[in-house]
């Protein structure tokens, strides 16, 4: 096949209900089609949901290397979680350097440790308060569920996000976005995709990052593992 990507976008949609519903009918449709790119030499992208198990069975269906099929994991709840954070701040959403990892999805994992504005960490930045986080995390985590449940899809906002990823990765851009790969040790987690901030080039997630992270979002990001293993075992 003679094309620089190719994206997976076939599958049914949620209706509202969590992600990890989708897994059975929606593995069934993304291995018929990674099935047919074994040799493929290009990058594959998945969009399909649960976009990490879905990941994953791309990988294993095609046999394909993991570092070049790459999902958009994480990458819209990150965007979503600057874009609050910038109104709730008065500033502009790129000025914050924040990053959600793990499931793109209910297990997501925000790494607010890490977070940074202009060098300074965003816990440290004036009028910021330690307990709002849960319910940011939250709005964030539920902004899919009230998109879906009041125009029924968000292709919009994710489609946005594809053809950034695509724009970015095939020219070579080599920016650092929280995609899904099958990760290979990164922060101990190996044998499941799931989102890491990793750099993008044409050749897919070519490294993978350890990000700051304090105790309490390891042992999240421990359990959003496992909740996708345990997902993934169930097909």
């Amino acid at each position: 096949m003679d094309t620089d990507a190719v994206v997976i976008a076939a599958g049914r949609g949620g209706g509202g209900d969590s992600r990890l519903h989708l897994v059975r009918d929606n593995a069934q449709v993304v291995r018929s089609i990674a099935r047919e790119l074994a040799g493929y030499r290009g990058l594959l992208v998945v969009v399909t949901n649960p976009v990490d198990i879905m990941t994953q069975v791309a990988v294993e269906a095609s046999g394909l290397p993991p570092q070049r099929v790459i999902g958009t994991g994480t990458m819209l709840d990150t965007a979503r979680m600057r874009q609050v954070l910038g109104q709730r701040l008065d500033l502009e959403a790129r000025s914050i350097h924040m990053h959600i990892v793990g499931e793109h999805g209910d297990s997501a994992v925000p790494l607010w440790a890490g977070a940074r504005i202009g060098g300074v960490p965003l816990r440290d930045w004036p009028g910021w308060n330690r307990e709002d986080e849960p319910t940011i995390a939250n709005t964030v985590r539920r902004a899919a569920y009230d998109i879906i449940r009041r125009k029924g899809a968000t292709n919009h906002a994710i489609g946005l996000v594809t053809a950034a990823l695509l724009r970015w990765a095939l020219r070579g851009e080599r920016r650092v976005l929280t995609v899904s790969r099958v990760q290979e040790g990164a922060l101990g987690v190996s044998g499941i995709a799931l989102s890491l901030p990793s750099v993008v080039s044409h050749e897919g997630a070519v490294e993978v990052l350890e990000p700051e992270m304090d105790e309490t979002e390891r042992e999240a990001l421990e359990r959003s593992a496992d909740v996708l293993r345990k997902a993934k075992s169930e097909l």
